[in-house]
């Protein structure tokens, strides 16, 4: 693992200090009622509103499903692991929460995935971390450079899709290139009326390809409108691609 933010404290003291420095960024701060004075009158406690009923019932799931997440990394179970850990961040976000989920997407080797998280850690806690703290940050996101580059996507279309590796990545004029594991990788471009533009992109660690889309308008086409029975939100393939969601339609070849 190298120097990473809670990798180097399981190597150097074991998994049971990871688990007890965690577990203290964990417990969420309880507020402490002060006693009624004695020249006061003393009055009922007024009842629990169901908003504040259902906040502490989310950070309690939180919590255990945070806890859940350690024994699962424990036993070297990464894909459950970051399974528990972004669900606890999604019902209580915490800084051990977050400073674990790209611990596990690293073990998962998903590099790509785990700058981002470094990246949401540091938009939401960075000004709680200490300078140790940040320091290790910073040299894990050093590391993890060295596993992925990026793709920036180029067409005369605006507003053309992007899809990489089957999940849709924005639309032309993308506002950043896109950061992907160093590998192959597969690039579509899609636009209302025109041809679909495909190709096969490697990219090395700390490389950056750009993809010139040039979308040829279609001669013949069709309407394709997809709705789900119920109407909820669903993604829609074509040609094994996420083109977007229900309802959708657009114009396709014949």
């Amino acid at each position: 693992m190298g120097r990473h933010f809670t990798a180097s404290f399981a190597r150097q003291s074991g998994l049971r200090a990871v688990v007890l420095a965690l577990l203290v960024l964990c417990v969420p701060t309880l507020a402490v009622a002060q006693a009624p004075s004695s020249t006061t009158p003393s009055a009922a406690a007024p009842e629990p509103s169901p908003a504040a009923e259902g906040d502490e019932k989310k950070r309690s799931e939180a919590k255990e499903r945070f806890l859940r997440g350690l024994d699962l990394a424990a036993q070297d179970n990464w894909d459950a692991a970051l399974v528990e850990f972004t669900t606890s961040r999604e019902l209580y976000p915490t800084r051990a929460a977050l400073s674990n989920i790209p611990l596990s997407l690293r073990h998962l080797k998903r590099y790509a995935e785990a700058i981002e998280a470094y990246g949401e850690l540091l938009q939401k806690f960075g000004g709680a971390l200490t300078a140790e703290e940040r320091k290790k940050v910073d040299e894990a996101l050093g590391e993890l450079r060295s596993f992925v580059g990026e793709i920036d996507v180029e067409s005369e279309q605006r507003g053309a899709v992007v899809v990489v590796d089957g999940q849709q990545r924005g639309s032309t004029p993308l506002p950043a290139p896109i950061v992907v594991n160093a590998g192959t990788h597969s690039v579509r471009v899609s636009s209302d009326g025109f041809e679909s533009f495909e190709t096969q992109v490697p990219v090395a660690g700390k490389q950056r390809k750009t993809v010139q889309a040039k979308l040829r308008r279609l001669a013949k086409s069709g309407a394709l409108i997809v709705k789900e029975a119920e109407g909820r939100a669903l993604d829609v393939l074509i040609d094994g691609a996420v083109v977007g969601k229900t309802p959708w339609q657009s114009q396709v070849a014949i």
